[in-house]
């Protein structure tokens, strides 16, 4: 009963572990993917701005192999326990409490985004997720289907090593797309 977004979560998460693995790295790290929600059907809003969280994913090879039935699940039943209107409000509130604390105002932003790079840079902390955006199915009136041949994201390059990915459906068809600034292209093969 997994999504398409979940299958293709699952499969990206297991290609980069395979990736990992290949790369014979004396400790395997975490893999993670940002996956974002929109958030429109569950906060009424009229903006026409991105109106997202993101969702992330994760796998810990140190805790043993993975099969991809059990990637699937894993992604399945961690996306369907945090895309609730409760949890996305949640980290909303403390997304905008720390705004407001005086503290943080009057501390300058580079040097408030040290605590986070080194929280993510602890053993055990997982790294800075891939993205993965999927506005899902396009919708367009009736009227105009005749003249889409056919639609994509366009992703620009990451300023990190890393591959970017995003997909997105229209009629019977899936377009997939991969950006990134890494030589090998083995994850999107």
């Amino acid at each position: 009963g997994a999504s398409i977004t979940e299958y293709l979560a699952a499969i990206l998460l297991q290609s980069i572990l395979i990736r990992q693995r290949r790369e014979g790295r004396r400790r395997e790290l975490p893999v993670s993917l940002a996956v974002p929600i929109n958030l429109r059907p569950y906060f009424p809003s009229e903006t026409l701005r991105n109106f997202i969280l993101t969702v992330r994913p994760s796998i810990n090879p140190e805790l043993g192999d993975y099969t991809l039935d059990e990637i699937i699940a894993q992604v399945h039943h961690h996306m369907r326990l945090h895309i609730t209107r409760q949890e996305m409000q949640a980290v909303i509130t403390k997304n905008v409490s720390l705004q407001h604390t005086l503290p943080l105002q009057l501390v300058p932003s580079p040097v408030r985004t040290w605590p986070w790079i080194w929280d993510t840079a602890l053993p055990g902390a997982v790294p800075t997720p891939l993205p993965l955006p999927t506005p899902g199915i396009f919708q367009v009136p009736e009227e105009m289907k005749p003249c889409i041949h056919h639609m994509e994201v366009v992703l620009g390059q990451s300023y990190t090593p890393r591959v970017n990915c995003a997909a997105i459906s229209f009629g019977d068809t899936m377009e997939i797309t991969f950006a990134g600034t890494v030589k090998e292209s083995d994850v999107e093969r």
